[in-house]
This record gives C-alpha cells, sequence and structure tokens, in this order.
C-alpha cells in the first residue's frame, strides 16, 4: 500500500515581480511571472558554482511496527554557491515553493506542511514570508475561501467523522454559501474539502557584481511511504530506486529471520524526492554537485546514480558530480524490515 499526498523536494527560484503560487517541483530554477504562475526561463547573469545536497532519516524514538515512520525526520540540508559573473548587480525575488497538495484522505500523516524551514545568506539568518494559495482545477480560489474565513492550508481544519465534526469551519457556513464552493469545486456534495494548497515561501535577493552568494537552506521532509510482504514484487513497484540484487538479496534474508511462523515480516520504504533537472536554466551547468545520503543504522537505502558512490561510514554515502548537467530527478529510498 502507497500512502503519498505530498512529495517535498527542494525547491529555489527567482521570481521576476510579484510572488505567485507555483505549480512546479525544482531545484534551484530561474522563473518569470506569466499567466497562471511561474514560468521556467533561462537565467544567463548567475550561475551555480557548487551545490552540496544532503538528504536523511533520523528516528526520534519508538514506533509501532504496525504504524512505521510515523516519528522519524527526514532533515533536507542544502547549501549552494552561487556566483553573478556580470558587471551588474541582479536583485530579485527568491521563493522557495511547495508542490500544489490536496488533503491526504488515506494517509497517516496527516498535517503535510514541512517543518522547520530555514534559509541563511552568507552565514546569516534571512527572514523570509509565505504566500498559501487555494486552486481547484488550475483556478485560484484563495479570495473565495478567506472571505469566508477558511483556512486554506489546514483544509478549514477538516478532520474525519465524527471526531473533526464541530470543528470544521465549512460546516459553520450558512447554506447559500456551502453552495456556492460545490458550485465552484472547493468541497464535494458533502462538503469534503477539495481544493489544493499552494505554500511559498519567499525573501529578497541581492546577487553582487562578479561576487560569490552562499545560500543554505534546511527544512524537514515529508517523505511518500508504502509497503508489502513480498521483497521483489515491493521493490519492483518502486520506481528510479536502481534496486541491485546485493539489496535485494539482503532484504530477504533479514525478512526471512524477521518473519515468524503464523505471520510474514513486513517490509517498508520511504522515499524524499528531489528535483534536479531545473538546474539546467541556469547559466551553465553546476560546477560542483555532492550529494550526501545517511540512513539509520539496520536499515538500507538506496538510489540512482551515474557514477560512484563513496561509502564514508556504515551509515554515510557520497556521491559527486563536476560540471553537472541534471537529467533526471532524484529519488532516495530507505528501507527496513519489521515483524508484525
Amino acid at each position: 500500500m502507497i500512502h503519498c499526498s505530498l512529495i517535498v523536494p527542494l525547491a529555489l527560484l527567482i521570481l521576476h515581480g510579484t510572488v505567485a503560487p507555483a505549480w512546479i517541483e525544482a531545484n534551484d530554477a530561474a522563473v518569470e511571472t506569466g499567466a497562471g504562475g511561474l514560468q521556467l526561463r533561462d537565467e544567463r547573469r548567475v550561475s551555480i558554482r557548487k551545490e552540496r545536497l544532503s538528504i536523511g532519516k533520523r528516528f526520534l524514538g519508538p514506533v509501532p511496527s504496525n504504524l512505521p515512520n510515523l516519528q522519524n525526520k527526514y532533515p533536507v540540508i542544502v547549501e549552494y554557491e552561487f556566483e553573478n559573473e556580470t558587471p551588474e548587480d541582479v536583485t530579485t525575488e527568491v521563493a522557495f515553493p511547495l508542490p500544489e497538495f490536496s488533503y491526504p484522505w488515506e494517509d497517516l500523516i496527516q498535517d503535510r506542511r514541512i517543518r522547520g524551514f530555514k534559509v541563511e545568506v552568507d552565514g546569516t539568518v534571512v527572514p523570509h514570508a509565505t504566500a498559501v494559495r487555494a486552486m481547484v482545477g488550475g483556478r485560484d480560489i484563495t479570495d473565495l475561501l478567506r472571505g469566508a474565513g477558511i483556512e486554506i492550508e489546514s483544509f478549514g481544519r477538516f478532520e474525519y467523522e465524527p471526531r473533526g465534526a464541530g470543528r470544521y469551519q465549512v460546516k459553520r457556513l450558512p447554506e447559500e454559501t456551502q453552495a456556492h464552493l460545490k458550485k465552484v469545486g472547493a468541497v464535494d456534495e458533502d462538503l469534503n474539502p477539495r481544493w489544493a494548497a499552494a505554500i511559498t515561501y519567499h525573501w529578497k535577493q541581492t546577487f553582487r557584481a562578479g561576487k560569490v552568494v552562499r545560500v543554505r537552506h534546511e527544512y524537514d521532509a515529508i517523505p511518500c511511504f508504502s509497503y508489502d510482504y513480498e521483497v521483489r514484487r515491493y521493490l519492483s513497484e518502486l520506481k528510479d530506486g536502481c534496486f541491485d540484487p546485493k539489496v535485494t538479496g539482503k532484504l530477504e534474508e533479514v525478512q526471512a529471520r524477521a518473519s515468524k511462523p503464523q505471520a510474514k515480516a513486513m517490509i517498508s520504504g520511504e522515499w524524499v524526492k528531489y528535483i534536479l533537472t531545473t538546474a539546467n536554466t541556469w547559466k551553465m551547468s553546476i560546477r560542483t554537485f555532492e550529494l550526501i545520503v545517511e540512513r539509520p543504522a539496520g536499515q538500507f537505502v538506496s538510489f540512482c546514480w551515474d557514477g560512484k558512490v563513496e561509502r564514508l561510514s556504515s551509515t554515510r554515502f557520497r556521491a559527486t558530480a563536476h560540471n553537472f548537467v541534471p537529467r533526471r530527478e532524484l529519488l532516495v529510498y530507505f528501507l527496513s524490515v519489521a515483524s508484525r
């Protein structure tokens, strides 16, 4: 079973003009404001001299075996060196947009807002603003929901009945307002939320002429996750994991040891997706790229990489590239086996 309503990648974008909702999951990319949102374009004044990406998984405490990975953290830390090679300063609005996400009906992790987002420029924490929009079928209904007093990102404080019956803001509205929300597709016939939330963090940034600007940001990603009881079938359904025979064999060995006569041990996996290809909108390729992946002891990690992956320790791995032109996105899988 797969549980995945939001994949949170890194998405640092340059905005020309006002901040608008984004429908792209992106690495650092140059964009411009156009009809319908942010549109990618080539930015030839600033280049990425260096990017260091770190993705990990850390335990926060014991977790029930039937609800795996709900108390873990998935820290993402990204460090950039941008260089403005022109004779003039470049001042822009820089934004970090999350992908649109809807209410996660079948997901055990109900609150999909990322935690701990922070940005530093040259070692100094930079304050950022937050823009929240509501979308239905490509239409912006932000003003409609706000005018009715509905919180967009919490989906009006919706919870499954009957526990959340008294908290859901839509249920408290006049019937004519509820009817209008149905008409525009914001809610269904049972008044359940059907809009998508688009959240964007943004701040003003100046790239000085001929200078290098160091940008660092971090956040706790919310992973997708799934589980099964057949290792080979399970791995075959996961995309772009590059699971080699050694990983498959090891998982089968661990599962066999963890299984009981009356029940087979469950294999589960979580993954964090990072969009790399939008880095190609900058002046040139990423001169130096470094990826660090850290897994908990006793678990497995897998990701696709065209080149050598160096083992730094029993739990940390490093992949590097020079003059890097990304051709595909990155999916980092964390795999484990648990008995029932």
